[in-house]
């Protein structure tokens, strides 16, 4: 049976009558605690892949409000080697991921960045926020405990 090198998964991963999204939303501190757990995608395409080697994230600015459950769900189910974060310098991006990570025993083993366009603060808006880009792949190296 072939299995595919690359998968992508787009769009609602969770039912949207989850019993967390009012709660996540809310950013409660019981919040795990009072959510009832639901198979979904995710864990189905990481449980017929045996894990993932690498995981590219990006999120679309919005707020980890939606999508928080899903990253959560992919570090326990899907238990990356590698993890690849884009746009880290950008508000409500993955820069919470990779601090998270390296809490749970992954390394940065490479990071880089650059400035788009050289004149600063042009605005004061978020196209000026836009203007530099960062990035990082993490590793695991189970020092520091696991992600399961």
């Amino acid at each position: 049976r072939d299995v595919p090198a690359v998968w992508l998964l787009s769009g609602a991963l969770r039912p949207n009558a989850s019993a967390c999204v009012a709660c996540r939303t809310a950013w409660a501190l019981d919040c795990p605690e009072r959510c009832a757990y639901e198979y979904g995608a995710i864990e189905a395409a990481c449980e017929a892949v045996r894990g993932v080697d690498l995981l590219f994230f990006d999120s679309d600015g919005s707020s980890a409000d939606g999508w928080l459950v899903e990253w959560l769900t992919i570090e326990k189910a899907c238990a990356p080697r590698l993890v690849l974060l884009v746009n880290l310098s950008l508000p409500n991006h993955g820069a919470w991921i990779r601090d998270r990570l390296l809490g749970l025993g992954y390394q940065e083993v490479w990071a880089d960045r650059i400035v788009l366009h050289p004149d600063p603060y042009s605005t004061m808006a978020f196209s000026d926020v836009r203007r530099v880009r960062s990035w990082a792949l993490l590793a695991f190296d189970g020092a520091q405990g696991s992600v399961t």
